[in-house]
């Protein structure tokens, strides 16, 4: 284990801004979170490093094995260090928080703490870029510039899709004493990790006094009637399904660490919103239909821009539900099995997807089919699994690499668990 933990830590490669290929896009169109296409800059930086040879991978032990026993090869290249969220346009870059959450999922399993590390550098520079500040000058969150909005604004969404990472390696180190009492950059590992739950509840209460809505037992993040951008049936409307659960994946992660740390009744409180969500999605957005004569899992971009959900906006989606079922919520195996087929029908024996909407129709225009999380359902499902293994022996994107190994790892060395569900 700790050889494989040392291989990864050369593992590899750029998170472009995009599948290569794909077209740009800003966050205020809420076109992909891959965010745009990627530089012939990025395109240089996510080869294989110079020299590599697998059998010298075989001799670091960076040859792990899946479930069923089968060795998978991985990648050898460098994590990015100067990635940023706030983009030469002005543009919100979704790419920072992938490799953050990448990082996350090899540190639970491999339990090497020199990731946390990478972890909290990453963090740290993040979190140094927010230019949305309280009234008081507190920084809460990143403003996008891009010309698709009128004027400068925050994201609800984007906020809670680059702290997500955040939260969850705070409900790692939490549950992980050993882990939390390390220390780096001058602080303990918990020290950091309860800084981040701070820094995340004061963005959460900001959009939560203009965008939260709690009503006959749902809770969902609306968009505000002054919203500044062009589309006029986007003020008023819910976020769109993969923006709010970025958001409340980071409250469900929160709603864990909170729990490990004592706060018992603010805990409760996240597990309130979470719980109201799982129900907002299963009554009101969620539908189930078939496809190939199997049962599969279906819903819509947003309430206002009526087509089905692509393929990278759905990695979001797909993250919560597992998370939410793990957590205990009323997302049940029936569901996930629902989500897995309509994976499963996506991806290729490779792991590429070739269709641009997750009923597996294309759009007018090519739309990302990254598939960041969907790597996750390679818990619950055989054929998945096996198309991650591919995904691991030949991607060389980081966000796939970390996903892939948490997925093919039987054993994880750090304690994931968070049972959180109101009782």
């Amino acid at each position: 284990m700790a050889k494989l933990a040392i291989a990864f830590l050369i593992l590899c490669s750029l998170i472009t801004r995009s599948e290569s290929g794909v077209t740009a896009v800003r966050a205020s169109d809420f076109s992909s979170l891959d965010g745009g296409s990627e530089t012939p800059e990025a395109s240089r930086m996510r080869g294989w490093i110079a020299g590599a040879d697998l059998a010298e991978l075989v001799r670091a032990d960076a040859i792990s094995p899946n479930r069923n026993g089968i060795k998978i090869a991985s990648m050898i290249a460098v994590p990015p260090s100067a990635a940023s969220v706030l983009g030469v346009d002005g543009a919100n870059d979704f790419s920072l928080a992938y490799v953050i959450q990448a990082l996350t999922y090899s540190l639970i399993a491999t339990g090497d703490p020199h990731l946390g590390e990478q972890i909290v550098d990453r963090s740290d520079a993040m979190l140094a870029e927010r230019d949305a500040t309280t009234e008081q000058g507190h920084p809460f969150g990143w403003l996008d510039r891009s010309p698709g909005v009128d004027r400068p604004y925050a994201w609800g969404g984007f906020t809670g899709h680059n702290f997500a990472p955040l939260m969850h390696f705070a409900q790692i180190v939490l549950n992980n004493p050993a882990l939390g009492q390390k220390t780096y950059k001058g602080r303990s590992f918990h020290d950091h990790a309860v800084s981040y739950m701070n820094e995340f509840k004061a963005g959460l209460e900001i959009h939560s006094n203009t965008d939260l809505v709690q009503q006959q037992g749902f809770a969902y993040f609306r968009l505000p009637s002054n919203l500044p951008v062009k589309n006029r049936g986007a003020p008023g409307s819910p976020y769109p399904p993969n923006l709010n659960a970025a958001l409340f994946s980071s409250i469900l992660h929160l709603s864990c660490a909170e729990e490990r740390e004592g706060i018992k009744a603010e805990a409760a409180r996240q597990r309130k919103l979470v719980d109201g969500f799982v129900a907002f999605m299963k009554e009101r957005v969620l539908a189930f239909a078939e496809r190939n004569g199997r049962e599969t899992l279906v819903w819509d971009y947003s309430s206002y821009i009526k087509r089905r959900e692509d393929v990278g906006h759905a990695n979001n989606v797909v993250k919560f539900l597992i998370e939410a079922h793990e957590a205990g919520y009323a997302v049940d195996q029936a569901l996930l099995r629902r989500l897995a087929n309509t994976a499963d029908l996506l991806m290729q024996p490779d792991g590429t997807v070739q269709a641009d909407l997750i009923d597996g129709t294309n759009y007018t225009t090519r739309l990302a089919r990254s598939v960041y999380y969907f790597i996750l359902l390679g818990k619950y499902s055989e054929n998945i699994e096996a198309k991650v293994a591919v995904i691991r022996r030949k991607s060389n994107l980081f966000a796939y690499q970390g996903a892939a190994l948490y997925t093919l790892t039987d054993k994880p060395a750090l304690d994931a668990s968070c049972n959180g569900r109101p009782t």
